[in-house]
């Protein structure tokens, strides 16, 4: 039997728990026994038609394991290495293995399977939403326009401090000081909330002694971004995110890196201001947490496991101040972008390295950290499985270039139609590709129906290893 699975049929699961755990072999399931099983990438048949590099996941209470031929299904195991750099949650998932079958030494036909879709798909509703603001804290991906306004205010000074400090990005082409042809995911993703999230810049004062509005301030080290804001990042919905930033406390500006500041320095500025009038952090808030490209991008010793420390130490900061909620995306494929394909086979193998390393580390972490922090909500975004199945089906995006950028980087001029392109420059995606990145995150954000509970495996189910 052939069935095919739509990419958006059942999005609600999209927020379901890890179903796999480190270690152990695959047996055989038990009568009564419930396999969820999925295509990842999205509208080819379930089983037929599985080739090449496409791969058919299967999650078995507690377990994932992966299958890479679609008639070969005897004797395989779970490869941790593999397993760890696959997806976390289902895109597609709603089927029932009815009886007793063992996937060990015994060949099971595609023909064998069936799959019902029961229930109609899935469409995400902001009226089960109830955030009472939205923080960000990140890079360029995020930034809604702060690393431009902090650019543009220092003109007036960077002579001054003998700095050549650029205006960035340039706007036009750049959209509103955003890293993108036009808004990006956040902007979508705050008005499908109801919610305006301001940049930090615009929030800022130049220091508590003399406090009008400024994104810079002048300390005895010279020119550095404003990290006063007098509370006011205690009353609405902020937006920290700087174009530039790493994990780290700076950016990776190589003339003014120092001047960018980045996520745990960005988080400080949040716990400190609400120290300063003596506030928590709002519990109802959610709060985005999401940087690690500049990590990699040229770095000479790039290190995974610190980035991803990084942000582990930045969001236990924001929990410790009463944060609860985080969404946390893990990267795209860094090495499927045009900066990679510039840089040849070899650069783009690094990236992909490093990014699958990343992802992976990611995972773990916010597994421990949503096991052993009481009362944190911990939202996982695979945009790396997304960024994967936009490359491979373009044009059920509506994309017409995925490899290159749409932006000439010489004449800063279009080279075509920018919603048909994935990239506007060499990293970052077109506004339309920043449309699907919040329609996927506000799907992530959505609570799991409760008619779908009975069909997510439960620690303690029936199979064992």
């Amino acid at each position: 039997m052939e069935t095919n699975l739509s990419r958006n049929s059942l999005l609600f699961v999209r927020n379901s728990p890890r179903l796999w755990e480190d270690g152990g072999q695959t047996s055989t399931l038990s009568e009564s026994s419930d396999i969820l099983a999925w295509d990842r990438f999205g509208t080819d048949s379930f089983i037929n038609g599985v080739t090449g590099e496409r791969r058919v996941n299967f999650a078995l209470f507690g377990t994932q394991a992966e299958i890479s031929a679609s008639d070969d299904f005897d004797d395989f195991s779970l490869d941790q290495s593999i397993a760890l750099r696959e997806t976390n949650y289902l895109e597609d998932a709603n089927s029932i293995l009815p009886s007793t079958t063992s996937y060990r030494n015994e060949p099971i036909s595609p023909a064998d399977f069936s799959i019902e879709l029961p229930v109609e798909p899935f469409e995400a509703s902001t009226s089960n939403l109830n955030f009472s603001k939205i923080y960000v804290f990140g890079d360029s991906l995020s930034d809604p326009g702060n690393i431009y306004n902090a650019t543009s205010f220092v003109q007036w000074f960077d002579g001054l401090f003998g700095l050549e400090i650029p205006v960035l990005p340039p706007s036009p082409p750049y959209f509103e000081g955003r890293y993108s042809n036009g808004p990006i995911w956040i902007d979508y993703l705050a008005e499908d909330l109801g919610i305006t999230a301001t940049p930090s810049t615009e929030l800022s004062i130049f220091n508590p002694l003399l406090p009008f509005d400024s994104p810079i301030t002048i300390t005895r080290n010279g020119l550095e971004v404003s990290p006063y804001f007098n509370g006011a990042t205690t009353e609405q919905s902020v937006n920290f995110a700087f174009g530039g930033a790493q994990t780290g406390f700076v950016g990776s500006n190589d003339e003014f890196g120092e001047l960018i500041p980045g996520l745990l320095r960005q988080a400080e500025w949040f716990v400190e201001d609400h120290q300063l009038v003596d506030k928590s952090a709002d519990p109802n808030a959610l709060y985005i947490v999401w940087a690690g490209a500049n990590d990699y991008w040229s770095e000479e010793n790039p290190n995974p496991s610190q980035s991803v420390e990084n942000i582990e130490t930045a969001i236990t900061s924001l929990y410790e101040t009463g944060a609860r909620t985080f969404l946390v995306p893990n990267l795209p494929d860094l090495g499927e972008t045009p900066f990679a394909f510039n840089g040849g086979a070899d650069e783009s193998f690094r990236l992909t390295s490093l990014t699958l390393e990343h992802n992976a580390e990611l995972d773990e972490t916010l597994d421990e950290m949503s096991d052993e922090l009481t009362g944190i909500n911990i939202i996982e975004f695979d945009v790396y499985s997304l960024f994967n199945d936009v490359i491979l089906n373009p044009e059920q995006y509506g994309f017409t270039n995925v490899t290159e950028p749409g932006l000439d980087p010489l004449t800063l001029v279009p080279v075509g139609n920018p919603d048909e392109y994935l990239f506007w420059d060499d990293i970052h995606p077109t506004s339309v590709a920043h449309q699907y990145l919040a329609e996927f995150a506000l799907d992530a954000l959505m609570p799991q129906p409760d008619y779908v509970a009975g069909l997510i495996p439960q620690q303690g189910d029936v199979l064992t290893f």
